[in-house]
């Protein structure tokens, strides 16, 4: 027969169907629960010689395992192919170690933009042990061709 294992005196929570659904959950996630992510600014003003608009995510807590979300952009006074390139919804990844990532939307020139020109960008469906901020919408203005 082979020998069983004396039980520990460790402070680990004692074995009973709570403790080994909350242990099974963490191993399915593969990450821990202590990543929070979420837009870096309320808004952004892209410099009028950027050829795109640059958005921040930061990721706060635990930088072990990737943390996935997903963006997109949302039209506002800009209008997609007209004044920037729309971006449909997609998974992003902040790698593990990482604390943000850059989110790129290429803006379209127009020499003829009289007044400022706004999207949204914005991001949804935190992944596997990831929560969202609190800022999950950025409005990014275009500034007018002057």
């Amino acid at each position: 027969p082979t020998p069983q294992a004396a039980p520990s005196s460790s402070s680990a929570p004692p074995p009973g169907p709570a403790n080994d659904r909350t242990r099974l959950a963490a191993s399915e996630r593969g990450t821990p629960p202590a990543s929070r992510v979420e837009l870096a600014a309320d808004t952004i003003d892209v410099p009028l010689t950027d050829p795109a608009a640059r958005i921040i995510v930061r990721r706060r807590g635990s930088l072990q395992g990737a943390a996935t979300f997903t963006w997109w952009t949302e039209s506002g006074t800009a209008k997609p192919g007209q004044d920037f390139i729309a971006v449909a919804p997609h998974q992003e990844v902040i790698e593990e170690g990482k604390s943000s990532v850059s989110l790129f939307i290429p803006v379209v020139g127009d020499a003829t933009r009289q007044q400022p020109k706004s999207f949204y960008v914005v991001i949804n469906d935190p992944g596997p042990g990831v929560t969202l901020g609190a800022r999950t919408l950025t409005m990014v203005t275009i500034p007018p061709s002057q």
